[in-house]
């Protein structure tokens, strides 16, 4: 009869030491809960920045998409001026060409005279 009174006291012992394995056990599953909890609204707050910031990078997009477009109508502009300009150029040098030649002529001419008043002159 001893022996079992000895049992029974240590399988109570060990039920105590038990039901406070499983109270400690539950303690931290539910702490184990909460955090899960707190990590699905921090994961769904962080979900709704991304939303927000796709949409705001849309925009973005789309801005940039306007700027291309009116920077390619700009670099149009651009090169077409510089086509005229090569034009306005080419005109420029056949001008300036002319130019040297009408110079040239009227130093001949200059010196003819001259030669002609130098004749007259009896020189």
């Amino acid at each position: 009869m001893t022996a079992l009174e000895v049992r029974v006291e240590h399988l109570e012992v060990q039920a105590q030491q038990t039901t406070e394995l499983v109270a400690a056990t539950a303690q931290q599953a539910q702490g184990a809960t909460a955090a899960h909890g707190q990590n699905v609204k921090l994961l769904m707050a962080l979900r709704e920045t991304q939303i927000e910031h796709g949409q705001r990078l849309n925009v973005i997009d789309g801005r940039l998409n306007v700027i291309d477009r009116c920077l390619n109508a700009i670099d149009g502009r651009l090169n077409a001026i510089d086509g005229r300009l090569n034009v306005i150029d080419g005109r420029l040098d056949a001008v300036d060409g002319k130019l040297g030649m009408l110079t040239v002529g009227m130093h001949a001419i200059e010196t003819l005279l001259g030669h002609l008043v130098d004749r007259e002159n009896g020189e």
